[in-house]
């Protein structure tokens, strides 16, 4: 989400509001749902509940018709107060501790992952005859986000792991790849349709694919389109199976993560000659933590409505912490503080941070680390604006 672009009437609205807070458009989700459909056409779609699991957030993707990829218990019990029915919901993680598999199952969640025969075990004993998936490693090369350092088994080790499963009585149902979040290369996707392929020749059973996640949406730097992915993904399918899969998705960021903006006030300004401090009144400690999660180079869009010629700025958090940097070095129009009414200081508005922000933490707190203010939330829905 662009502030530019925001109709006058939420512009107005959010410009009467304190800050440090996010704006979510659901709209824009509900969009974005629609373009994986037109695009990719998965045969189902399970949104990462990760990524994004505030409540309306959860509820308008439900109301799409998506399914919901979920973790633990406690991510389940959102997805079900969200609308979901357990059969809408599936566990693509292979080191779900046995308390969660066992609540899960007993709940009706019938589809698991492990890529472990210890996972196997697991859900022997505490999902007896589910529907299980291998998950296997795949390249993740080129993603800002590396997933395959403790996940997925190695290709080699997978026909064993997929007879030990079968052996152990539970419903061998597909496989599963992660090409990693934010991934700007669209032949990892190629790689873990082909290994997933060679497993499908080998064990007649399988039925699904489920190519997770990894749809990028644009930060600071140049992104494949979805088109381009899509195009590259039916590719791969219709060369490699010789029997068509089922298709699942697992989007996460793709869905949420340009649907919001975070919005913040200049409460200091230490000019400098080349590079001014300016210090804002939110902090990476609460909403902006990939910052610190990804560092080289990870950097958000930011947008000012200051007028003035540009200078250079390092951007940095409200707290003491030497790692609370938003910007190391951005070029923008003059800010400017008043210490007398501060609703005449500078605000800025970092644009895209609706994935993995506001789930860092914790629910129901107005203070975060050091005393960083908890931002409140706002929300777009059918062009107006809720809370």
């Amino acid at each position: 989400m662009d502030y530019l672009t925001l109709p006058q009437n939420v512009k107005d609205y959010i410009a009467r509001q304190k800050t440090p807070f996010f704006l979510f458009d659901l709209d824009s989700i509900c969009s974005k749902i629609d373009n994986l459909n037109h695009y990719v056409r998965p045969d189902r779609t399970f949104y990462a509940l990760k990524s994004n699991s505030l409540s309306p957030v959860l509820s308008v993707i439900a109301a799409k018709g998506c399914g919901f990829e979920v973790n633990n218990v406690t991510e389940m019990n959102k997805a079900i107060n969200a609308g979901a029915q357990p059969s809408q919901i599936i566990n693509s993680s292979p080191k779900t501790a046995a308390i969660d598999v066992s609540e899960m199952y007993g709940q009706g969640v019938a589809y698991f992952t492990f890529d472990s025969k210890d996972q196997v075990d697991n859900l022997k004993a505490n999902a007896p005859g589910s529907k299980v998936v291998l998950r296997i490693f795949t390249t993740n090369e080129g993603s800002k986000f590396d997933l395959s350092k403790n996940l997925g088994a190695a290709p080699e080790d997978a026909p064993e792991l997929l007879r030990y499963s079968r052996d152990s009585g539970l419903t061998l149902y597909g496989i599963m790849f992660h090409v990693g979040s934010q991934c700007h290369s669209p032949a990892n996707w190629r790689a873990g349709v082909i290994q997933s392929a060679k497993l499908f020749e080998q064990f007649g059973e399988l039925r699904v694919i489920n190519i997770g996640g990894g749809f990028p949406i644009e930060y600071s730097e140049t992104i494949p389109k979805i088109e381009e992915i899509s195009n590259v993904l039916e590719k791969a399918i219709n060369d490699a199976f010789s029997r068509k899969p089922i298709v699942y998705i697992e989007p996460g960021r793709f869905l949420v993560g340009d649907s919001a903006l975070a919005c913040t006030s200049v409460t200091q300004i230490a000019d400098a000659p080349s590079i001014s401090r300016v210090t804002v009144d939110i902090s990476v400690f609460a909403g902006l933590i990939e910052i610190i999660e990804k560092g080289d180079g990870f950097q958000y869009m930011l947008r000012t409505e200051a007028q003035g010629n540009p200078k250079l700025y390092k951007i940095v958090g409200s707290t003491c912490a030497g790692t609370d940097i938003i910007a190391n070095e951005i070029r923008l129009c003059g800010l400017r503080v008043n210490h007398h009414d501060t609703d005449k200081s500078s605000r800025l508005y970092i644009l895209n941070t609706g994935a993995y922000s506001l789930d860092y933490l914790s629910a129901d707190t107005e203070y975060g680390f050091n005393g960083a203010k908890i931002p409140r939330v706002f929300y777009i829905y059918n062009g107006d604006v809720m809370t």
